[in-house]
């Protein structure tokens, strides 16, 4: 049982070297990731977290003989400061645009040029022997260090179980709930779907798919789950062939709670066309069909474990962009219809907390970080939501130049005049996420913004308003979108370390698309993603906008699209100085501020 001291990290990291010694091994990679490539691990789940204390959605652990160093990029900076201990992790900050694989290559390539005689070298002399969690690892991810590493005599150590979870011992992996969602809220049936992915499966001569991407399952699957936090998603793993859908799913701890050939563990009707295995079966289901057979799979979104599994039965690989990404980023009208009514909730629930905080500290109640996250999620469950998409984000001053701070101080009271940054999110019935930020005055509506708090916030408005009134021609990627967007800001001698903005559906980050300077996806009608520029100053604190998006074809140009918003939740007027706005852009805010007032003229029917 861990105990309620601070954990000892000093002493895992030493546990783990004696487990590298056992076999052999100059260094140990430790992802942040999980089996299923998630992107948000519960914390005790996490082996990166268990071994560095760092809990960002984002990061790396490499462990050699006498360093440790942990790779964060942009969002997580000053996070890395603040949680992993200096005298234990050496935090490499990886800049915009390298990706952590690429910055993990070059720190092995800089031990190996400045390597010694010293027998705790990365590199001895009979070459680095460096583990690795292939079922952590995407293939592409694994590729790129093996291919970055060609030259140096690396020998690469596949370890299952990992190293840290042989040190740690087991944990208890939560199971939950599935259920169907209905036809009227996916537009297209599991039928239909296969039907599409069966076509190109055979266009590519493919006997069967695999799909380790959960929000890809449970979109192709049209089910939702509960069992795992921040995600409407569930531990699976799906086969298709010609004539069945395969849902492998981990034993659950109770017999009532397996969903079966007929129904869900609701008790609600399944589509027929699935069949439903446990997951230690899918190995032997592989293992039956013909040496000869052609399993196919997207490399970036599979498992270097699954695909030494497909090679040991003899089956020929097929390495294919995932044609299921690109079918769930187009959303149906029914979809899209469905998330607009969960933005408009989500609105009311930001507005009302901006409200609630702003009356609290206008009169002189000592409200904290925590307490405001805990009235946002209160709201957000009388709003009728099922769960949060993510950490709720309640930054108030300084705090908020941490990009992704989610760890809300419970003694850090929020002070009349300060700025407060609050990114949140949630799923309603059709699981399906929301993500809206907004940034404002924390006090009553006699407090003003000061010069400096006025002039950050209407330049990152600027941004944020060249995105979502921005007009293109078919066939143009996000980057071009991310450039308009940073433009203002530029203009004015500042920049933002993270990307413009990302998909959103069933997981409140997805892709396609993504808006940043390396966004190659084009945008296309029916995509729905974010725009949220920032900017953040250790000394001054952060300023965010972020709204929700779609395209649809430009009224007036052939050929060109334009980005509409989904999402209207208030600005704070008294950050926003006209003097730095052009007409347009004042024309533009007049129309937004309108909509709110349009789309929710019906109070909401829960406590304020």
């Amino acid at each position: 049982m861990e105990s309620s001291q601070k954990p000892d990290y000093a002493e895992r990291i030493h546990l783990v070297r004696i487990r590298m010694a056992e076999k052999n091994l100059s260094g140990l990679i430790v992802r942040g990731t999980d089996r299923y490539l998630n992107e948000y691990v519960p914390e005790n789940e996490s082996t990166r977290a268990w071994l560095s204390g760092f809990t960002g959605s984002a990061g790396e652990l490499f462990i050699t003989w006498d360093k440790a160093f942990l790779f964060v990029d942009g969002r997580y900076y000053l996070q890395a400061d603040q949680q992993a201990d200096p005298k234990i992790f050496e935090a490499v900050r990886v800049p915009l645009g390298t990706s952590l694989d690429k910055s993990l290559i070059q720190k092995i390539s800089d031990l190996w040029i400045g390597r010694s005689k010293d027998r705790n070298d990365l590199f001895p002399k009979s070459g680095a022997r460096i583990g690795f969690e292939p079922d952590r690892f995407s293939i592409e991810a694994f590729n790129r260090l093996k291919e970055g590493t060609e030259k140096l005599n690396v020998e690469w150590v596949p370890l299952l179980p990992s190293i840290v979870e042989t040190v740690r011992g087991p944990v208890k992996e939560k199971t939950g709930k599935i259920w169907q969602v209905s036809l009227s809220l996916t537009g297209l049936t599991v039928d239909q779907k296969l039907g599409h992915l069966r076509d190109i499966m055979k266009s590519h001569g493919i006997h069967l798919w695999i799909v380790q991407t959960l929000d890809e399952i449970a979109y192709l699957t049209n089910l939702r789950g509960n069992e795992i936090a921040y995600q409407t998603t569930f531990k699976s793993l799906l086969i298709v062939t010609p004539d069945q859908c395969y849902v492998a799913l981990p034993k659950p701890e109770r017999s009532d709670l397996w969903i079966g050939r007929s129904k869900d563990r609701t008790g609600q009707i399944v589509e027929k066309e699935l069949t439903f295995i446990e997951m230690d079966q899918w190995e032997k289901l592989v293992a039956k069909m013909p040496k000869t057979a052609a399993a196919g799979y997207d490399p970036s979104t599979t498992t270097e474990s699954i695909r030494l599994t497909l090679i040991s039965h003899g089956l020929n690989p097929v390495l294919l962009s995932s044609p299921i990404a690109k079918m769930k980023a187009v959303k149906t009208p029914e979809e899209l219809a469905h998330m607009m009514k969960a933005f408009e909730r989500a609105d009311q629930v930001v507005h009302r907390a901006k409200q609630w905080l702003c009356r609290k500290v206008a009169a002189g109640e000592k409200i904290t970080e925590g307490q405001f996250a805990e009235r946002v999620a209160k709201l957000f469950k009388q709003s009728g939501a099922i769960a949060l998409s993510f950490h709720i984000i309640s930054a108030a001053g300084k705090n908020g130049a941490v990009i992704h701070y989610s760890t809300p101080d419970p003694d850090r009271i929020i002070l009349n005049g300060e700025l407060m940054l609050l990114d949140t999110g949630a799923y309603y019935e059709g699981g399906y996420a929301t993500d809206l930020t907004r940034t404002f005055l924390a006090g009553g509506s006699k407090t003003k913004g000061t010069d400096e708090q006025r002039k950050f916030f209407t330049l990152v408005l600027k941004g944020a308003v060249a995105g979502m009134e921005a007009s293109f021609p078919k066939g143009t990627s996000g980057a071009v979108i991310d450039t308009l967007v940073r433009a203002p800001i530029w203009k004015a001698g500042y920049n933002y370390n993270h990307g413009t903005g990302h998909g959103v559906g069933i997981n409140v980050h997805e892709s396609p698309p993504r808006l940043s300077p390396f966004g190659s996806d084009v945008l296309d009608k029916g995509h729905v993603f974010s725009i949220e520029p920032g900017l953040y100053l250790p000394e001054f604190g952060g300023v965010r906008i972020e709204n929700l998006c779609t395209v649809i074809d430009h009224p007036k140009y052939p050929g060109w699209l334009m980005v509409v918003p989904l999402t209207f939740s208030p600005l704070d007027d008294r950050l926003i100085d006209p003097a730095l706005l052009t007409a347009g852009e004042k024309k533009w805010l007049k129309w937004y501020k309108n909509q709110f007032k349009i789309t929710h003229a019906a109070p909401p029917c829960y406590e304020a």
